[in-house]
């Protein structure tokens, strides 16, 4: 028998009494912890935010921002060219993979 043939057989399990399953348990709760708590953190920081920021004031900046970032890039030829290019390579892909 060669190297590969006994590297590729699946060992035996080991009896371990349970350990293996409360090691992955604690993980998965571990995890499940750490994404409730960065969760529950932005929601505390987002919600300090709008009570801190003047908001109107904010919106209609960001508002006034997007209309002239909307504006240049609808008139940008280099953009057109790029969405071009960027819809030929997607079919052509599609043509030739699928």
């Amino acid at each position: 028998m060669t190297i590969d043939n006994l590297l590729s057989q699946p060992l035996a399990p080991v009896a371990d009494n349970g350990f293996s399953a409360k090691v992955m348990m604690q993980i998965q709760h571990e995890e499940q912890r750490r994404l409730l708590l960065n969760s529950a953190l932005v929601i505390l920081v987002a919600g300090i935010l709008c009570l801190v920021l003047p908001m109107r004031d904010l919106l209609v900046q960001l508002n006034a921002a997007l209309n002239v970032l909307v504006v240049s890039l609808g008139s940008s030829p280099q953009l057109a060219i790029a969405a071009l290019l960027l819809g030929g390579v997607f079919f052509y892909e599609r043509k030739i993979f699928h």
